[in-house]
């Protein structure tokens, strides 16, 4: 069998493994110590991203029986619901949550922590209707968080996150927390209480 899993899907995987576990026991102790069960929604663009990405993500996790005290199960939107509607009887010990599909699919539904996971495309080359495209889809990602909303993307030249990553404020008007951004290496840019995550990775 072919293994669906290319490089840029084992760097996202990593990056979600690595963002839960400072959700549960990391840098923000506002979260530490919670449970995240059915708090935390990860967007991807598509299908066959999702597909490609749960690949790798079950095999990362393989290696993580547990993150801080607690474990964790991947489900879509669809499956979340099916678990509120049976009374959580397919849920078996302390196993919490975590929403995990595609941006078509989680519309209507709110979490108090989301990722948009690479949502972001070039919008240099498109006419004004693609460009609009590309500002929806990371919209309709933001509007999805009750509290903060994070971006998780690999480096994209003339995307839309390279061009919140340079903007500036003028003099006068009130400036947030934004720094400086190079093409390679992790970055991490806050603007108010949500961060710009940027990645660069060998396909």
């Amino acid at each position: 069998m072919t293994n669906p899993v290319c490089p840029i899907y084992k760097v996202y995987a990593n990056q979600i493994i690595i963002e839960l576990k400072d959700l549960v026991d990391g840098r923000n102790s506002n979260y530490k110590n919670m449970s995240l069960d059915d708090r935390v929604l990860f967007i991807v663009p598509d299908g066959e991203f999702l597909q490609r990405l749960k690949a790798e993500l079950e095999i990362q996790m393989e290696k993580e029986e547990t993150i801080g005290n607690q474990r964790f199960q991947f489900v879509t939107a669809a499956g979340s619901l099916r678990m509120v509607r049976r009374g959580n009887q397919e849920r078996s010990g302390p196993i919490s949550r975590i929403i995990i599909d595609t941006i078509e699919n989680v519309r209507g539904l709110e979490s108090l922590i989301v990722f948009g996971i690479g949502l972001d495309e070039s919008i240099s080359d498109l006419k004004e209707e693609g460009q609009n495209g590309v500002r929806c889809i990371i919209y309709q990602g933001i509007s999805r968080a009750n509290f903060i909303f994070r971006a998780i993307n690999e480096y994209i030249e003339g995307g839309m996150l390279e061009w919140i990553l340079g903007t500036r404020f003028d003099d006068g008007m009130e400036k947030s927390d934004l720094t400086g951004a190079t093409k390679s290496g992790d970055v991490s840019v806050g603007v108010e209480s949500s961060s710009v995550k940027k990645m660069t990775s060998n396909r």
